[in-house]
């Protein structure tokens, strides 16, 4: 009898040390995703965080012009280029329709710098042109909706379809909690190559939130998200002798932002 008791604890034993075995193993499996390209490869995601379909690529030029006149015979004027600038930066889509999306990137991205010295800005008219491209290389061009400047946040509206929304998350950031970023850096973002960082909220300063996340020239606009793809601020600034020191607009001036000015269908 005790014979036939210790068998059956062994098999029991056994069976137990498989099945440990099997979830083992299946816990180490990393979660992925199949991304099919317009040239029909496929390339395989370790993981479903960075949704870079929905990241975009900005590329704004700016053209300054005024009224240039004669000073022996002020009828005689004639309309002159008096300054250019471009500059790259990020953004993501947070709204997308059948032939359009609305992308939310910094404000600053979407307006020029001062003309400088001796020029009044008043006498100056802007032309811009804002170029957009996905993550996963769709390209539209756009216009500006609308620009908050004290919380530096402009949405702008695409000519085409560039691809999925992000959400906005509901809640605001908790102290120390993990955040994700995907960006353009000095513009060196491409189509399926967009670089990824992650680091933490580390908390307010005013009505700025402050992230340890790297952010330089290009980063401005990009999403700063949950674990959950849920963007939670946008990169605005950063330290100038600390690039791991990203600021942003806090969760609900995002929200706030977008609730007065993203169209409801």
């Amino acid at each position: 009898m005790a014979s036939v008791r210790s068998t059956t604890y062994n098999a029991l034993f056994m069976a137990l040390v498989s099945v440990l075995t099997l979830t083992g193993c299946l816990s180490l499996t990393i979660p992925s995703k199949i991304i099919k390209t317009s040239q029909q490869s496929v390339i395989k995601k370790a993981n479903s965080l960075f949704p870079i379909e929905s990241f975009v690529m900005i590329n704004q030029e700016f053209v300054m012009s005024m009224n240039v006149c004669d000073p022996a015979a002020s009828e005689n004027c004639e309309r002159k280029i008096v300054g250019t600038m471009s500059a790259t930066g990020s953004g993501f889509i947070v709204k997308s329709n059948e032939g359009t999306s609305y992308v939310v990137t910094a404000g600053h991205v979407c307006t020029p710098a001062s003309p400088g010295f001796g020029i009044d800005p008043s006498t100056l008219d802007i032309g811009y042109r804002i170029g957009l491209k996905s993550g996963f290389g769709r390209e539209a061009i756009s216009e500006i909706i609308a620009i908050d400047v004290e919380n530096d946040i402009c949405l702008l509206k695409s000519s085409s379809r560039l691809g999925p929304a992000l959400e906005i998350s509901d809640d605001d950031v908790m102290l120390h909690e993990k955040v994700y970023n995907m960006a353009s850096p000095a513009g060196l973002a491409a189509s399926l190559a967009v670089p990824v960082f992650e680091g933490y909220y580390i908390g307010d300063i005013a009505t700025l939130s402050i992230f340890s996340i790297p952010a330089v020239p290009g980063s401005s606009g990009s999403p700063i998200m949950t674990e959950d793809n849920e963007v939670i601020s946008i990169v605005s600034a950063a330290a100038v002798r600390f690039d791991e020191y990203a600021i942003g607009p806090r969760t609900r001036d995002l929200r706030e932002f977008l609730l007065a000015h993203l169209p409801i269908d």
